[in-house]
């Protein structure tokens, strides 16, 4: 007697044949992050405690990266990549590590991580 049993997710059709291809990592949060947005082009996570966004959205030139924080945008590095370089970036930043920014007339100087937004915070309490 033999059994035809598969024990996992079943992936049919093209937008499974896609999500079979992502790592879970890409969808996974650290602590304090939320998963706010996810489809095959775009992903968001959400900090509530300091109100920053980042965002890996694809376009035609690649995947880029995005953060939002105190109302104002930011442009990082990499730029037009590869989803498995854009993905790896966004899970350093979720993990406290630091990125680049893209525009060189930005706000912030030097690298960008989320300790700056957190000590924003606390100077406002």
């Amino acid at each position: 007697m033999s059994t035809t049993l598969e024990y996992g997710p079943s992936y049919e059709g093209w937008f499974g044949r896609l999500y079979e291809r992502v790592p879970a990592f890409d969808a996974s949060a650290p602590d304090g992050w939320r998963l706010s947005y996810r489809a095959y082009n775009r992903t968001d996570w959400v900090h509530p405690e300091t109100e920053v966004r980042l965002t890996c959205i694809k376009t035609p030139s690649g995947w880029d990266l995005f953060v939002e924080a105190d109302g104002e945008g930011y442009r990082v590095l990499p730029k037009g990549a590869r989803r498995w370089n854009a993905f790896g970036a966004a899970r350093q930043f979720l993990e406290g590590g630091p990125l680049m920014l893209a525009d060189r007339n930005a706000a912030i100087d030097g690298p960008l991580t989320l300790e700056q937004f957190r000590e924003g915070v606390s100077d406002e309490e």
